[in-house]
């Protein structure tokens, strides 16, 4: 299993360091959140300015990405670019996309599944084409994400536990609190830890305790890595005011409702943004494995799809649709998948099951596989910087390109 893990994480990798550096070193500019959000005020804090001036993102990430690149500087003199620093932060927003296979594989383990189930819900997740696409990119969803998975599976260590243990309640407050600190949306996460409470009919003294410890160690988590956040929180306030009006309003090409009946709130998610995003094989098996497990109807399942549920039903309300804000469900989706494939694989009862969920895995491996990497190829081939190559070639010193219209989404 541990050699299969391995493979699993070099996949994952290779998928998610293909083409990193898209558009470097010329254009850095291609991401309008990438270069306004996080990078440019990345190279703007320091230990003299720690503020970054900007709250309607958390700082853990600009913060981890002006460590990484004082600590390069200092130890090979590397990072003084602009384009490098772009590097710098697209290299771990891969890094933490690698690493949410092992989380996936870890959640599964904790909802029930196989081995095999377990590490196909990793396999999944290394191929999963949006979570690909996104990590080639220095933007906080793939960093919450990965943080998010981690708490939903601290969640149900609580779960597992049945009363107040330190341990499990002290874990899935640190990992609420970076989660939340990567981007806030992840706060909704903090679902997990009071179902478990619930479903898992702790005593109400024991209850009050666990979650008040989790409370407490996820604020100071959170603190830890965006401390401003806190220490200007009136400003913090007025820039949460900014993105609830942000992600309410119209932005042209990205919101709802548009022409075409599914370009609507909650339909758009559930059948236009994830077909494409998974792939349709992997899609129709996540919706398979979700459903199998709304039946299943066991208590981790409750503790997970309640999340699940509060999420989408939130991020779903935006008129606002940027595909990467349904990362966390998607990867939930893929986990899920992975349960179901490896438990009808793997089950004693009739063989029409194991035959179809092994036809399941087949199509679905050899679908999303392909599918991801002739996408992600556009990452070394982006039609911007084709476009850009040619300007220089062929325009003269006085000839100009007339736009029209133009938008830098």
């Amino acid at each position: 299993h541990l050699l299969v893990l391995l493979a699993l994480l070099a996949l994952g990798a290779g998928l998610r360091f293909w083409g990193l550096w898209w558009g470097l070193p010329e254009r850095c500019d291609l991401h309008p959140d990438e270069s306004q959000y996080v990078i440019r005020h990345a190279t703007e804090v320091s230990l003299a300015r720690p503020d970054p001036g900007f709250l309607n993102y958390p700082s853990f990430m600009c913060y981890t990405v002006a460590i990484l690149r004082g600590a390069l500087q200092a130890g090979f003199g590397w990072g003084q670019e602009i384009w490098q620093v772009y590097l710098i932060g697209r290299a771990m927003s891969a890094l933490y996309g690698i690493l949410t296979v092992p989380a996936a594989f870890l959640l599964a383990l904790r909802l029930g599944a196989r081995p095999a189930g377990a590490l196909l819900s990793a396999c999944w997740v290394a191929i999963l084409p949006l979570h690909v696409w996104d990590s080639h990119v220095a933007v906080t969803d793939i960093m919450m994400t990965f943080w998010l998975i981690l708490a939903l599976w601290a969640a149900l260590g609580m779960l597992q536990a049945g009363r107040f243990k330190p341990g499990p309640c002290v874990a899935a407050g640190i990992f609420l609190g970076l989660a939340t600190g990567s981007k806030y949306t992840a706060a909704l996460v903090a679902i997990g830890p009071l179902a478990a409470v619930v479903f898992g009919k702790w005593p109400w003294r024991d209850a009050v305790k666990g979650l008040v410890v989790v409370g407490l160690v996820s604020l100071a988590a959170c603190f830890a890595v965006t401390p401003y956040s806190f220490i200007r929180f009136p400003d913090l306030l007025k820039a949460m005011a900014y993105e609830n009006a942000h992600t309410h309003g119209h932005h042209l090409g990205f919101s709802n409702p548009a022409a075409g009946p599914q370009y609507h709130r909650y339909l758009y998610q559930v059948a236009a943004a994830a077909p494409f995003s998974f792939g349709l094989a992997l899609y129709c098996c996540a919706i398979a494995g979700m459903a199998w497990a709304v039946f299943r109807h066991s208590r981790a399942d409750n503790v997970v799809l309640a999340f699940w549920i509060v999420f989408f039903g939130v991020v779903g309300s935006w008129s606002f649709t940027p595909l990467r804000y349904y990362l966390p469900m998607l990867v939930i989706g893929a986990v899920y998948a992975g349960v179901w494939q490896g438990e009808w694989m793997c089950c004693g009862g009739a063989a029409w099951r194991r035959r179809l969920a092994l036809a399941a895995v087949t199509l679905a491996a050899g679908y999303t596989l392909a599918f991801t990497v002739s996408t992600t190829r556009r990452f070394s081939s982006d039609t911007r910087t084709q476009a850009d190559e040619w300007m220089r070639k062929n325009l003269g010193a006085n000839q100009k390109v007339h736009v029209f219209g133009w938008w830098h989404y």
